[in-house]
């Protein structure tokens, strides 16, 4: 094609004016991106309050995991260490003195006996691994803790023993032990009033025999008779199975989590197992022990909303998973993944049942005195069982 000179300048023109306009076009567009208004962001509500919360976590522990809620959203946390032992007492003084905590971690006995007192939650929840039906709404659950059969590997490899899995296995493993003839050493912990947990054991053992409780507890107090063929246990040796097992004078002991913990604590390097409770079966015809812990709200509370948006928060699954790692508990709800020991005794809780179905709340403290005095005069005892009139 021919152009003349005319021709070509006026394209070159034409070509120059496209591309500035297309230039003017891009120029635009970027300059809307880069300053473009901002949509307002929504801003966080800083309340500035403060929570009071009891339980028994360590202090630092729990401030450290709550910080990031704490500095989010303004709210300051007044954290009370309590124990257990007293929390009931403290909470009932507190109500009166109207200086009642917004929020408290409980057992359930303690959720349950106290239950006027507690705000209902409601919450959409994954479903526990541990249901209490009567106490549903009257807390949050947390945790759960299960009997579980704690043992010295070192020991139990030396005898060439397995852990036992079943009340007969159990019996056996003592009679055998028995007939060694060893001295100032005991296989495993049963049958005294130096057990910890010898309330919860009786309870487990009376589902799995069938029998009256007049007759389990007989059956508990006969590990401690040396005449016994299952002979476990010498009475008034004057420390609790806790100490007996971390100082390695007896070979295994019925007990929870918090038990292993506490052994760990006075013999870090104690060499342990777990393993079944060998009183609980599968199917279970025999209930294993479970305690399960709750946070719970009072109702005199004036900070239920704050309360709430943080049982919210914790129990969002990354947070959750993180507080039951830090705090050292066992989960009642699924998590991604569970290392051992923590396994075994979530597991035993899965079939298990708590206070609230083996005894009466009410009788729970009577039953303890009658422990008491039955080990060292069994009429006594069960003239004491008959006139309290115990409801299992």
């Amino acid at each position: 094609m021919n152009l003349n000179l005319e021709e070509i300048k006026n394209k070159i023109l034409t070509d120059v004016k496209y591309q500035i306009i297309i230039l003017i076009i891009v120029l635009l567009v970027f300059a809307y991106i880069l300053f473009k208004p901002n949509k307002p962001k929504r801003q966080t509500p800083c309340y500035n309050l403060h929570l009071k919360v009891w339980a028994n976590f360590d202090k630092d522990k729990f401030l450290s995991f709550i910080s990031p809620f704490s500095s989010k959203y303004c709210l300051y946390f007044d954290y009370y260490k309590k124990d257990f032992d007293n929390l009931e007492k403290d909470f009932i003084y507190a109500l009166a003195g109207r200086e009642a905590p917004d929020l408290i971690y409980a057992p359930n006995y303690i959720i349950y006996r106290n239950k006027k007192y507690l705000q209902e939650i409601n919450l959409n929840l994954p479903k526990p691994l541990f249901l209490e039906t009567e106490i549903e709404n009257l807390g949050v659950p947390v945790n759960i803790d299960s009997l579980t059969f704690i043992y010295n590997k070192r020991i139990f490899d030396f005898f060439n023993y397995q852990p036992p899995t079943t009340i007969s296995e159990l019996n056996n493993l003592l009679a055998d032990f028995k007939n060694k003839n060893i001295k100032d050493f005991y296989l495993i912990a049963l049958g005294t009033n130096e057990v910890k947990n010898k309330k919860e054991i009786i309870l487990v053992l009376k589902t799995l025999e069938k029998k009256s409780l007049d007759q389990t507890i007989n059956d508990y107090y006969n590990y401690s008779d040396e005449k016994s063929p299952n002979f476990a246990l010498k009475r008034g040796l004057g420390s609790q199975d806790i100490s007996l097992f971390a100082n390695e004078k007896v070979g295994a002991f019925i007990g929870f989590y918090e038990d292993l913990k506490s052994v760990l604590r006075l013999n870090p390097r104690i060499s342990y197992g777990v393993s079944q409770n060998p009183l609980e079966t599968f199917p279970p015809t025999g209930k294993n022990f479970v305690k399960a812990f709750y946070f719970a709200i009072p109702k005199n509370s004036s900070n239920h909303e704050k309360t709430i948006l943080f049982l919210k928060w914790l129990l969002e699954e990354k947070n959750y998973e993180k507080f039951i790692e830090e705090m050292d508990l066992i989960p009642i709800f699924k998590v991604s993944s569970i290392e051992p020991p923590k396994d075994i005794f979530q597991k035993n809780a899965e079939y298990g049942s708590s206070y609230l179905d083996l005894i009466s709340l009410d009788d729970y403290p009577q039953f303890e005195k009658v422990l008491d005095v039955w080990e060292n005069n069994p009429n006594e005892g069960r003239r004491a069982l008959e006139l309290l009139n115990l409801r299992f």
